[in-house]
């Protein structure tokens, strides 16, 4: 005889009950969903934060940040790092490294790198070439003005002098300089 395939079947109470704890997971409380919700919100903003932008006293746009040569964007993360653990004095340095990289490497681009060292094949100091960046139009006079003004501040022999005392207030001004630059 064939088997009926709609068959009823009968099940204890117990039975049941363990049948669809088993087969149910655990959910977390209002409370526990309320903390993790809170926890996953900070975690994507830093993850956002770390790709896409600098924010707060040392702002970058989104669109200058992700052009810019990965060795620049190592300095410029550096840079944030030091401002964040208060090492001013470090900013600075980073801040004219990834100054005269970037205008080594626009020049590199153009095939004019040679324009950047004497004829002993040195390179120039900072103030020079931030002098021949200005005269390849590839800074404006104006910021180039600015620049070699803060230079004192981050440039070529203030950075490495330990009488020179570097204050973190310095930092936001002389980074929209370095910003403005490589915008």
């Amino acid at each position: 005889m064939p088997e009926a395939r709609h068959t009823k079947k009968t099940y204890r109470k117990g039975d049941l009950q363990h049948y669809i704890h088993s087969y149910t997971e655990s959910f977390p409380t209002k409370t526990e969903f309320e903390e993790l919700k809170v926890e996953v919100e900070y975690l994507k903003k830093k993850v956002e934060g770390r790709k896409t932008e600098l924010e707060g006293e040392l702002s970058m746009p989104k669109k200058v940040l992700e052009k810019l040569p990965k060795e620049i964007q190592k300095t410029i993360e550096g840079v944030r790092v030091c401002y964040e653990h208060d090492h001013a004095d470090f900013c600075f340095m980073g801040i004219r490294k990834a100054l005269g990289t970037a205008i080594h490497i626009r020049f590199r681009r153009e095939s004019k790198e040679e324009e950047l060292y004497d004829n002993n094949e040195e390179p120039y100091k900072l103030a020079k070439c931030i002098e021949l960046a200005k005269q390849n139009r590839l800074l404006s006079t104006s910021l180039a003005k600015k620049l070699t003004k803060e230079l004192k501040l981050f440039g070529d022999v203030s950075s490495h002098d330990y009488m020179i005392d570097f204050h973190k207030e310095d930092v936001p001004s002389i980074f929209k300089l370095l910003r403005l630059a490589l915008d």
